[in-house]
């Protein structure tokens, strides 16, 4: 009787060794998801900055073909912020630390106030949040652009000068100085990218590689 009652409690129950085993799956399996969670977080992050900026990038090809004149979209990539500015008010990429009296530092706060005093030549500034930075400029054609500061231009006709950029985060990120800034790798990560046709001036976010 009393054999049959402890294999009862036995078939009834769970040993420590079953539940150690439960736990270490649980375990395993959170260790896992945690990892995945947070790429999935990034990569939304990553998708988010390269639609604002593509967003930017058409409001000035739209104010080019609407103002009859031409807008230029300066990459900083060292200060990670994009600028857009009509030429010739906008006289070079020497004057882009200056950006007229505007506070580089407020982002998109300056760009914001800019816009609602109605003057259309001030520079507006986006600013990207965090981590995430500009990289990989290329021209239409592909090839790297050297430096710390890439320039997409509209013209009134809707066209432009074309080209490419990424956006990226952490070890991917511009870092003055490296060969791997200049030359635009990306230690393997897919990072989306913003890509501006040559003759129609159309602008894109894209997934594959530039």
């Amino acid at each position: 009787m009393k054999d049959k009652c402890a294999l009862l409690k036995a078939r009834n129950g769970f040993s420590l060794m079953e539940m150690l085993v439960v736990l270490a799956v649980i375990a395993l399996g959170t260790a896992l998801t945690i990892p995945s969670m947070g790429g999935a977080r990034d990569r939304m992050r990553l998708r988010s900055a390269a639609g604002k900026t593509a967003a930017a990038l058409r409001h000035a090809r739209s104010r080019a073909i609407s103002e009859q004149r031409i807008m230029q979209a300066f990459f900083d990539l060292e200060n990670r912020r994009l600028v857009i500015r009509p030429w010739p008010q906008y006289a070079g990429l020497a004057g882009i630390p200056a950006f007229g009296g505007v506070n580089p530092g407020a982002g998109a706060a300056a760009s914001t106030a800019d816009m609602s005093t109605g003057s259309r030549d001030r520079p507006q500034i986006y600013s990207l949040p965090g981590d995430i930075c500009f990289t990989d400029p290329r021209t239409f054609r592909g090839a790297p652009v050297p430096g710390v500061r890439f320039q997409i231009t509209f013209f009134p006709g809707g066209g432009s000068n074309g080209g490419r950029i990424r956006v990226a985060s952490g070890a991917d990120c511009f870092r003055a100085g490296t060969e791997a800034a200049h030359a635009g790798s990306l230690d393997g990560a897919v990072s989306p990218g913003i890509r501006v046709d040559l003759v129609t001036g159309l602008v894109e976010v894209t997934d594959d590689a530039v």
